[in-house]
């Protein structure tokens, strides 16, 4: 029969010229000063990619690699997990092996990775033994490394991190000693160093605490926020926040977290966030997390899905891709800036895509109702009806003109040429004829 011979050569989607703009997922997100396209994912870096920090000027990501074996083998056999730490350059997509981290460094915390702002080096810490810290300075344009600091006296241990957007970073060295009025205190000093690791400042800081936490940076990068809990003769604790200016070592001690003085930065007006999601699985509902670029419009809110069951998710300091982690890999979607008038082709691209897709699904399912039913096609009247099982979603379909009422497909002289339906967007229309065909028709 006729239709069975059209279904043989439908194409599934569309005419390949659309097929070739690549729009069938795009995902568009607008922001208060401009739009976004995000592009398909991209591995960067696996396997087993436990953390990574991006550069500030997105170009370089640092990662720590593990190895890629069971956990389980590695007990068995009485040795560690080997780690490396990786550099991945998004401009040339290459992955480097920076460095190797001792054997015996696999079962004490994890290493951090930061970097100092406006720059391209990267800060790591990390523990080779139970006493021995190591400051690393990694050069990602010369995919370089040198030791900066090592500490190995018991009980003395240190925090670094880098300043989002000035070239300084701060270093915390913590000792532990007997303290006058306490049995057992913490000491600490600050040293701010440049991106040479050269130190440019110094600052003692005698007092009994309890060791400090992380080190945080207000919104400007300017000035670094640790929070820290000094302790009284009588054993009590006070919360209290020191707030450090790297370029002049000078402190001052605020009662309260950090939470109050550390601002969340934001990238083009964009911020990740994460919402649950049922997935329907095998008849079983699957509750998954689902990421989410989203931006603040005046009068609403502008977003675009991300991934399932990402983890980490990073908008890139320069807000040209997001990174996040999955599956143990690290994948990227890149972020492509857009004027108003390039959104506007886009977007008239991706309904033109839209409709055609649409007139391509409703013509494919009219011949295939056709061949169960002796070459003859819909009527006008029973056309939902007549369709349903061959559409899944029928309210997909309601955009789509049809103009049939009944033909034989055998009796059509000139199926090429037979118009059967039509779609109707802004700018023109899509008309559908009898060989499945479909084509653009913009206004005059």
């Amino acid at each position: 029969m006729l239709a069975l011979a059209i279904l043989s050569t439908a194409i599934a989607v569309g005419d390949p010229a659309v097929q070739s703009l690549g729009l069938a997922n795009l995902a568009v997100l607008r922001t208060t000063t401009r739009a976004f396209v995000l592009s398909d994912p991209e591995i960067a870096l696996e396997p087993e990619i436990e953390q990574y920090s991006i550069s500030p000027n997105g170009r370089y990501i640092l990662a720590i690699q593990g190895e890629p074996v069971d956990e389980v083998a590695l007990l068995r056999a009485g040795r560690p997990q080997k780690r490396e730490l990786v550099l991945w350059d998004s401009s040339r997509k290459r992955k480097q092996t920076i460095a190797r981290f001792p054997a015996d460094a696999s079962d004490r915390p994890a290493p951090t990775i930061t970097w100092l702002g406006g720059t391209s080096t990267g800060l790591v810490v990390f523990y080779d033994s139970s006493t021995t810290m190591h400051l690393w300075f990694v050069n990602a344009s010369s995919a370089s490394i040198r030791r900066v600091k090592r500490t190995d006296a018991d009980g003395a241990f240190f925090n670094a991190s880098g300043s989002p957007t000035v070239p300084y970073a701060l270093l915390a060295n913590i000792r532990g000693r007997r303290g006058a009025t306490t049995p057992w205190a913490f000491t600490v000093s600050f040293e701010a160093l440049d991106a040479a690791g050269r130190v440019t400042g110094r600052l003692d800081y005698d007092e009994n605490m309890v060791p400090p936490g992380k080190i945080f940076w207000s919104a400007d990068g300017t000035r670094a926020l640790i929070a820290a809990q000094r302790l009284s003769s009588t054993g009590g604790r006070r919360q209290i926040v020191l707030e450090i200016d790297p370029r002049t070592m000078t402190l001052v001690e605020h009662d309260g977290s950090v939470a109050v003085y550390q601002q969340t930065n934001r990238h083009e007006d964009m911020r990740i966030e994460q919402l649950p999601i049922d997935v329907q699985r095998e008849d079983q509902a699957v509750f998954a997390s689902a990421t989410w670029l989203v931006s603040d419009l005046t009068g609403g809110m502008s977003q675009t899905f991300v991934a399932v069951g990402a983890k980490d998710a990073e908008i890139s300091p320069s807000a040209n891709y997001v990174a996040y982690r999955q599956s143990n890999a690290l994948f990227v979607r890149r972020l492509n800036r857009l004027s108003a008038a390039d959104l506007e082709a886009i977007l008239a691209a991706r309904r033109q895509f839209e409709a055609m897709s649409l007139a391509k699904r409703a013509m494919t399912a009219v011949v295939m109702f056709a061949s169960d039913n002796n070459d003859r096609m819909p009527y006008a009247s029973e056309f939902q009806a007549a369709v349903a099982q061959y559409f899944p979603n029928l309210e997909g379909l309601d955009g789509f003109q049809y103009l049939g009422n009944g033909e034989i497909m055998a009796d059509i002289k000139d199926v090429a040429g037979t118009v059967m339906g039509y779609v109707r967007i802004d700018g023109g229309r899509v008309i559908a004829y009898a060989d499945t065909r479909v084509v653009w028709e913009p206004d005059p």
